[in-house]
């Protein structure tokens, strides 16, 4: 809001509401390449339980943004936005193997990556806007999003899954139940900007941390022809400090299970 003068010949001023004024605080361009390969052999619980083969992901991008910095102020008629340019490559690289165990039981193992090759994504301007995030799903869970975050990242993850229920089939009401497996896990994650030694600034360990979990999986079928994913987490962040509790819980309900999130698709 701002005072101007009377124009009614009276003195004094009135308050005029002005509206909020609108910037474009980003703009940006992304050269993508990306390589996919799956080997998971093909069965009737792929998607709940992959059982053997592998999945690698490989990304490479070349990113131009312009963050802004700040605002022109020498026309005082109007603001213009002021850019920091940032140009830089990208590298992003997933690797999942699964392991075939007796009865049906899975052990899966996960190695994931990323690097932006430039340290000014690191201005105090930015902040951690282009960073790398290795909290919540599908990462370290006993973590919340924002919690671990860097332009460099390393992630290595242990999963056990079996089944509880192979073959249900069962009807409540507007659901069929297929199938139902568990799953207990660990990992280790880092994301960092310096040198990989230096301590974590919200946690202070120059170690990676760490968490351990359990999940549940539920195949259903929703009113006769929907697909329904239903996947439960408990995780505790074993390094986790603060008013924030090591617990976190999560539930999705989708059409398929949330096993990688790919911020460029």
């Amino acid at each position: 809001d701002v005072f101007v003068p009377r124009t009614d010949g009276r003195p004094g001023f009135d308050l005029r509401t002005q509206r909020p004024i609108g910037y474009t605080y980003l703009n940006g361009f992304d050269l993508g390449l990306v390589y996919r390969h799956d080997s998971v052999s093909r069965r009737r619980d792929r998607s709940i339980n992959p059982h053997a083969g592998r999945t690698v992901y490989a990304r490479y991008d070349r990113m131009a943004n312009w963050f802004i910095k700040g605002f022109d102020e020498t026309n005082t008629s109007f603001l213009d936005e002021t850019y920091l340019s940032l140009q830089y490559n990208q590298l992003t690289f997933d690797w999942r193997e699964y392991i075939p165990l007796p009865a049906n039981n899975t052990l899966a193992l996960r190695f994931y990556s990323g690097w932006i090759a430039s340290k000014d994504v690191d201005d105090e301007r930015v902040g951690d806007f282009f960073d790398f995030h290795l909290g919540g799903i599908p990462y370290m869970r006993g973590y919340t999003f924002y919690s671990i975050e860097g332009r460099k990242a390393l992630m290595g993850q242990a999963m056990w899954r079996f089944p509880l229920l192979s073959d249900v089939g069962h009807r409540f009401g507007p659901l069929y139940v297929d199938k139902v497996f568990g799953a207990l896990y660990t990992d280790v994650g880092k994301a960092w900007d310096g040198a990989i030694g230096d301590p974590d600034p919200s946690y202070g360990r120059k170690a990676p941390l760490r968490d351990v979990g359990g999940q549940l999986r539920l195949d259903l079928i929703s009113f006769y022809s929907l697909p329904t994913k239903v996947e439960a987490d408990f995780a505790y962040g074993i390094d986790e400090i603060g008013k924030q509790g090591p617990w976190k819980f999560y539930l999705t309900v989708l059409f398929g299970y949330l096993d990688r999130v790919d911020p460029g698709e």
